[in-house]
């Protein structure tokens, strides 16, 4: 790559950036956002909670299911979905589905 004189990086090697993708140069794409899984950040600003909040759901066992990969943690958004539904109310007295039948 050809240096700018007078630039504020003037002297210093460019580098072609490195995607996830593995491609490297000017004409690899960067990653698609993953649209099947959410990050528990992405999970707190939908549901209007702290991530402490979610990480004690986990704790506790009475959250959403979610998948452990390694040191992370994320939901599948088909989870996500069914839990919201599950937790649909018609009034605060309601209690939801009804097992027994």
């Amino acid at each position: 790559m050809t240096k700018i004189p007078n630039s504020p990086r003037a002297g210093v090697r460019d580098r072609a950036p490195i995607f996830r993708s593995g491609v490297v140069g000017p004409t690899a794409l960067p990653a698609a956002p993953c649209t099947t899984h959410l990050k528990s950040d992405d999970l707190a600003e939908r549901w209007g909670v702290t991530k402490a909040a979610l990480a004690k759901q986990r704790l506790r066992g009475d959250g959403c299911r979610f998948l452990k990969l390694g040191r992370r943690v994320v939901y599948r958004l088909s989870d996500v979905e069914a839990f919201e539904r599950a937790s649909e109310r018609r009034s605060t007295s309601d209690t939801g589905p009804d097992l027994a039948h």
